[in-house]
């Protein structure tokens, strides 16, 4: 997935946005749920990048 206006493939590196984009593409069916699932992911987990080294890509 290319990022619209953020040009996300410019500042992240290739494996990180793989996880990103499986993240939001994970995230596209009821905001609400989603947006509490992130929030407790995050409480979870002591900085975004070790909440995204738990996303798998493949």
């Amino acid at each position: 997935m290319r990022s619209g206006t953020r040009r996300d493939e410019k500042l992240l590196e290739p494996a990180v946005l793989a996880r990103v984009d499986l993240m939001r593409q994970a995230m596209q069916g009821h905001p609400i749920a989603d947006m509490e699932w992130v929030l407790t992911a995050l409480g979870r987990h002591e900085t975004n990048d070790a909440l995204l080294r738990q996303v798998t890509t493949g």
